[in-house]
């Protein structure tokens, strides 16, 4: 399991790196991009939790000759990357739930496997991957939650609660269109 984890984030995140945009894509970018830099504030509702991860980023030591927007880009291609290993594992969970297995097939690692490159490889997930705005790091938070809200139905600890809580806590803190899916995810933990 752990292997082809590796072997999915490696791979996803290379071909993401390979198509990465190495300038400021259009719409919101510019300013995302920007706000992060400076540490400033963008346009409504701020987008706290991605101008304040992409500061810290810009602070890392990366390569002078990159660019702050590929800096940038990258950074969204890394969550990008974590979400299809979240969403992976997420099916994986759900197939020991199912089955009541502890262990899983190598049918289900194909097959969570393929579930998520195919989603990886999806012109919005894509489009999102390579180039700088919030929906990226929203992706990641929402298979964050979902990940959380199985192991939650799997094991219903006052743990796994207040990590489904502060997981929607941060989504908001990034976009508020994360209640949207939120909701469903509370109301499902709770039957």
């Amino acid at each position: 399991e752990f292997l082809v984890l590796v072997v999915l984030f490696g791979t996803t995140e290379l071909l993401y790196i390979a198509t990465l945009l190495p300038t400021v894509p259009g719409g919101d970018s510019a300013e995302l991009i920007v706000v992060a830099h400076q540490f400033g504030v963008a346009h409504p509702p701020g987008y706290p939790l991605h101008t304040t991860l992409g500061w810290l980023w810009l602070q890392t030591p990366l390569p002078s000759c990159w660019s702050i927007a590929y800096r940038m880009n990258l950074l969204n291609s890394f969550y990008s990357t974590l979400s299809i290993c979240f969403f992976f594992r997420s099916l994986l969970l759900l197939r020991k739930i199912r089955t009541g297995a502890q262990e899983v097939t190598t049918t289900d690692l194909l097959i969570s496997g393929l579930a998520s490159i195919s989603l990886s490889a999806t012109s919005t997930h894509w489009l999102y991957s390579v180039g700088t705005e919030v929906f990226a790091l929203n992706n990641l938070l929402i298979s964050l939650l979902l990940h959380t809200t199985i192991g939650f139905c799997k094991d219903p600890t006052l743990s796994q609660m207040i990590l489904g809580a502060f997981v929607f806590g941060l989504g908001l803190t990034n976009q508020h269109t994360f209640v949207i899916f939120g909701v469903p995810f509370v109301v499902w933990a709770a039957i």
